[in-house]
């Protein structure tokens, strides 16, 4: 008997879990679930089938799918708790359109509250003139994707229940839209006209419910109520089909690095560096007028965060390799770099790059940390060792490894051969000037070692920069051949000779 009651309850369970799971896009995931996918789930057929959709479903939005946590689901379901907590009325606060909207789209930047409703001053591009409203709030988001900038939303409660509903019509909250002789529009007041006129008159537009002569399209507002309720886009869509293949390691392994340099003291520029071998990206043979080329297309796609989830910026760089015959080596690779500018603060950095032919990707994420530069002290940059410094032409605008004047490529895994030149580069900010010769007076020195022991000992004692500038460039030219195969650190110190204030930096380097 007891066997018996033991089945039935398991039975029970597994038909309770059975009708969850059948109901779970309208139950969980309304506001988020593309029609495309809510189609593909009633085609499903088995719970396993649902279970496996509904783990992709939420792996698919994952801004970081290779750590234990999911960021956006975590994120959703804290909306939804916000949402119950700030807007359950009669239902569920989930449920109610504020609610929806917080969900979909995340906190408004600003809210304009009206909770007791009652005199409203109506602003000129809703007709001017004094009424009395029903409870209305306006949300003002500074930015929706897919959306654009100043997205403005309107939601009244006309039932006075505490249930705010989402309207595209500036009129509804107008408590004395239906009541004649009061509540006009300024033209009305002017003009002596009645509300009851106003969609019957030639300068009113249809569905305008002031008859205005310049207003806002009705259609445009439909167009933004449409596209607000639209399910968010999933993000990196294109590569959807890496991410659901469930990859245990990167079939496009790379190398990156972020290096910092002072705009100002709120800002920083923060140029980050991929290095992608040759043999991770599929070439094809092609001939041009000019020759025979090798051609790779790449896609490079990546996202800055706060660490509080909020993106800050996109990179979405589509990137070509058009090398000739004569200079292709299978081992070379491919350097290419973002600049960004970013406030100093900690970030999350995703990176994924994908080829376009063999659809290969390899991504990462990273914490990235932009240092603030204090005004008035010595600091530096990033202490970069770079594999080629140039001199720009005068007046080169935004070209590939832009520092000011000079073009500074990263070693981005700071290996070097030993035919090459190994470029040591650093920015130094806040330097003293001297009274006299109102000039920076500066020292360096540069340390190499290997296994603590130092090899080389490189010694500036003096130097004298030629403009009264409180930002230089420290440039160093160092020739590998001097060094045998293996690992070797690198420091250096710069003294400010005025201030009396010295500044290390360090880095580790590989000769092969």
């Amino acid at each position: 008997m007891g066997q018996s009651n033991k089945a039935k309850e398991q039975a029970k369970q597994k038909e309770e879990t059975g009708n969850y799971l059948k109901k779970w896009p309208e139950e969980m995931v309304p506001y988020i679930i593309d029609p495309e996918e809510e189609k593909a789930f009633k085609g499903l057929k088995t719970d396993e089938e649902r279970e496996n959709f509904i783990e992709q479903f939420w792996l698919r939005r994952d801004p970081s799918p290779e750590t234990p946590d999911n960021e956006y689901k975590d994120d959703y379901f804290r909306r939804i708790q916000m949402a119950n907590e700030k807007y359950t009325s009669g239902i569920p606060g989930w449920r109610t359109d504020r609610g929806r909207i917080l969900i979909m789209h995340g906190e408004p930047d600003e809210i304009e509250t009206h909770a007791m409703g009652g005199t409203y001053l109506r602003p000129t591009d809703e007709g001017g003139g004094r009424t009395s409203t029903f409870p209305f709030e306006k949300w003002r988001y500074r930015h929706i994707d897919n959306i654009g900038p100043e997205v403005i939303l309107e939601f009244v409660d006309t039932t006075m229940s505490g249930e705010y509903h989402l309207t595209f019509d500036p009129a509804e909250k107008d408590a004395l839209l239906h009541v004649p002789g009061v509540g006009l529009t300024d033209r009305e007041e002017q003009l002596g006209l009645d509300k009851a006129d106003r969609l019957n008159r030639d300068f009113a537009k249809a569905g305008d419910p002031f008859g205005q002569d310049v207003r806002t399209s009705d259609f445009d507002r439909l167009d933004t109520y449409y596209k607000i309720l639209t399910p968010p886009a999933v993000k990196f869509k294109d590569l959807e089909a890496s991410i659901n293949q469930r990859l245990a390691v990167n079939s496009l392994p790379f190398d990156y690095r972020a290096d910092v340099y002072k705009l100002t003291e709120q800002s920083s520029q923060v140029p980050i560096t991929l290095q992608i071998p040759y043999k991770h990206l599929t070439f094809k043979e092609e001939t041009t007028p000019s020759g025979k080329n090798m051609r790779a297309t790449m896609r490079i796609e990546g996202r800055i965060q706060s660490l509080s989830g909020r993106i800050i910026d996109r990179i979405d760089d589509p990137v070509e390799l058009q090398i000739p015959n004569s200079q292709f080596r299978s081992d070379g690779v491919a350097v290419y770099q973002k600049v960004l500018n970013l406030a100093p603060r900690a970030y999350s950095l995703f990176l994924i790059v994908n080829d376009a032919k063999s659809n290969n990707s390899g991504m990462i994420e990273k914490r990235l940390e932009v240092k603030k530069f204090p005004e008035g002290n010595l600091s530096a940059s990033s202490l970069v060792l770079a594999d080629m410094i140039d001199v720009l032409p005068p007046r080169a605008v935004a070209q590939q490894f832009q520092i000011g004047s000079l073009k500074v490529r990263p070693s981005v895994t700071r290996e070097f051969q030993r035919t090459q030149v190994m470029s040591v580069f650093m920015q130094l900010y806040g330097l003293r000037m001297d009274e006299k010769t109102k000039l920076p007076n500066i020292s360096s020195e540069v340390s190499i070692t290997r296994d603590g022991q130092e090899i080389k000992k490189l010694s500036d004692p003096l130097w004298e920069v030629a403009s009264a500038a409180q930002q230089v460039n420290f440039v160093k030219q160092i020739p590998m051949a001097d060094f045998e195969p293996g690992q070797y650190a690198i420091q250096v110190k710069i003294t400010d000779n005025i201030a009396q204030t010295p500044l290390v930096s360090s880095e580790k380097f590989t000769v092969r």
